[in-house]
């Protein structure tokens, strides 16, 4: 039996020649190679769906044993195409006989798998189980198409101002902010925060640079012209990889809060469809963000403008501009959230607010955006940060602001302040993936590093917080104390007079040098516990104190660096006697280690409610 099964394989494999069928299936393998090939060049040059390139894969498996079939049947002669003749008896027969019928069987069954696998690997929209057919359970899943897999990230860049008023440039910073958020509601699409979108603003850097700097793989620019009572805004959709341009469209509308709006929409339907994906909110829920008063929405632009400086005047102008759009409309939720954050801010960034005074319009603004807009993610958010800082109720403050992530996923200031929740409650286990997601949407910034560093701090991973905070060293004077903190903490004695030096210059002492001073007491009170602390530094310290710039988070430590805890102790009772908002932060930043196994450091924080750290 096994001779002649070898037998007839042979007579077969010489049938095949005879037949030519070798030269059919190069023929076929070669042309279909072409043919697959032409598919993809069409599908990026036009745009075409993400199922055309998998269809065009099947009917190219399915003509595979189809072109066998015409091969073994028939054969091209000079007079055409002709029967090819059966073998003389002998060659093909016997056993051998099964060869032919075998093989196109077992051809075909494996041409079905492979479309069986083509069309398992193809999602086609609107299908059972298919992305838009079926939503996804996290916002975290991947696109419907595999072909689109690099379309699952976006950045919304600065819409340019035409209008030849720098004044108007919150409009299109706004306008672009806005479609950022309702983007952020499309499931799976990973939106880039603000901050490092809108670094890139006026800067002559290719599509491609942009892309691989924020890790996305679309680009949405554009462009605002206002005049008079009109405004005309153009949008482009790019593909970062190459800077093609997948889409584009021109509104040239009246100015009034229904077109801007209707305009948004038009944007953000149009990069849905391009992607393949369903618009997550419906119209109730973008009903949430919005007035109808023009002035209003511009007023509360022109106030996120300002607040997103985090700076005193920043700060009063935000509050003044939301409190305007208030008047306007007073049911315009976003201005209500907008206020709330305004002023909860304020005691952190000027200290002429006490805490108390902020408290008295933050908190109820805050309440006042829940109540009219129970799903909307900012309203969340400010009720937790308000719990966070001032109440130092952190189980709470964490519930409302995941709940503020869950209803967007990509807003990292929200993903920001539940990773400080976390950490100042005494979990920055817990906080670090919040902290890992905003730095992931907002690589650019560096107040998620910062936060984050406090979080790897909290969890003694000194090395990692270093470079963090070496990151986010433009934020100044508290960063660079945090960065000495954990320099002394590796043993990197012979660095920290830069951050010593560079805080004094910032804060307003004479001789900044003599910083250097207190580096070399700091490094020699680490060698050994000194009797009476350095008077020189000590000096250097209290001058730097009498400028009256630093805060007691920075101040604080150097005292006990240079070997006086009842100075660190009495600033440290300064701030609790003022209710000085970074407070929480001492219960866990590193550079308080000093202090934690004096009683009346852990006794003060306890009354506060704010958790202690681990100490050395």
């Amino acid at each position: 039996m096994g001779r002649e099964g070898s037998g007839g394989l042979r007579a077969f494999i010489r049938e095949l020649r005879r037949r030519k069928v070798f030269r059919v299936t190069a023929l076929y393998l070669a042309s279909a190679f072409g043919v697959l090939e032409a598919a993809d060049i069409l599908q990026e040059a036009m745009h075409l769906p993400g199922a055309f390139l998998p269809s065009v894969t099947i009917l190219v498996i399915l003509g595979f044993p189809m072109s066998l079939a015409v091969g073994w049947i028939f054969d091209v002669t000079s007079e055409g195409l002709r029967r090819t003749p059966e073998a003389h008896p002998g060659d093909v027969g016997g056993p051998s006989s099964r060869w032919p019928l075998a093989s196109l069987t077992m051809v075909t069954a494996l041409s079905l798998a492979a479309v069986g696998w083509t069309v398992r690997g193809m999602q086609v929209p609107g299908a059972p189980g298919s992305a838009s057919g079926t939503r996804a359970t996290s916002a975290g899943a991947g696109p419907a198409d595999p072909d689109r897999a690099e379309f699952a990230s976006i950045a919304v860049l600065p819409f340019l101002n035409l209008s030849g008023d720098p004044g108007d440039d919150y409009f299109g910073d706004g306008l672009a902010e806005e479609i950022g958020n309702v983007l952020s509601r499309i499931e799976g699409l990973r939106v880039a925060a603000r901050t490092s979108a809108f670094a890139f603003r006026d800067r002559r850097i290719d599509a491609k640079q942009i892309g691989d700097t924020l890790g996305v793989g679309m680009l949405l620019e554009g462009s605002v012209r206002r005049a008079g009572e009109r405004v005309r805004i153009g949008a482009q959709l790019i593909r970062a990889a190459d800077g093609l341009s997948l889409w584009s469209d021109q509104w040239d509308r009246e100015l009034t809060t229904s077109s801007v709006f209707a305009i948004q929409d038009d944007i953000t339907r149009s990069i849905a469809d391009e992607l393949q994906r369903e618009l997550l909110p419906n119209q109730e829920r973008l009903a949430e963000r919005r007035t109808a008063d023009l002035e209003a929405y511009d007023l509360y632009l022109l106030g996120r403008h300002h607040w997103a400086e985090r700076s005193p005047t920043g700060l009063r102008e935000a509050v003044g501009l939301f409190e305007r759009a208030l008047e306007r409309d007073s049911t315009y939720a976003l201005a209500w959230a907008g206020l709330a954050d305004a002023w909860e801010a304020r005691p952190f960034f000027d200290r002429s607010v006490s805490m108390a005074e902020a408290d008295r319009v933050a908190r109820p603004a805050a309440a006042r955006a829940l109540e009219l807009a129970p799903e909307l993610a900012e309203a969340h958010a400010a009720v937790g940060v308000i719990l966070s800082d001032y109440d130092h109720d952190y189980p709470a403050a964490t519930g409302h602001l995941r709940r503020a992530v869950e209803l967007n996923p990509n807003d990292a200031q929200a993903w920001a302040w539940l990773c400080v929740a976390h950490t100042m409650g005494g979990d920055p286990a817990e906080g670090l993936p919040a902290c890992d997601r905003a730095v992931r949407l907002d690589p650019l910034s560096p107040v998620p590093r910062a936060q984050r560093a406090l979080a790897l701090m909290a969890q003694k991973r000194y090395r990692d917080a270093l470079e963090d905070l070496q990151s986010a060293e433009s934020l100044g004077p508290l960063v660079w104390m945090l960065t000495v903190a954990m320099q002394q903490r590796l043993g990197e004695w012979s660095a920290i007079d830069d951050g010593l030096v560079r805080t004094a210059a910032a804060l307003g002492l004479d001789d900044p040098t003599r910083m250097e001073i207190v580096a070399d007491a700091i490094r020699r009170a680490n060698r050994e516990v000194p009797l009476s602390p350095d008077q020189k530094a000590l000096d250097v310290v209290h001058d730097l104190e009498a400028a009256g710039q630093i805060g007691f988070l920075e101040l604080a430590p150097l005292y006990a660096w240079i070997g006086t805890r009842t100075e660190a102790l009495r600033v440290f009772r300064e701030a609790v006697a003022a209710d000085d908002p970074w407070l929480p932060f001492a219960g866990q930043v590193t550079s308080f280690d000093p202090l934690r196994d004096e009683p009346a450091f852990s006794t003060a924080l306890d009354s506060l409610g704010i958790p202690n750290g681990t100490g050395r």
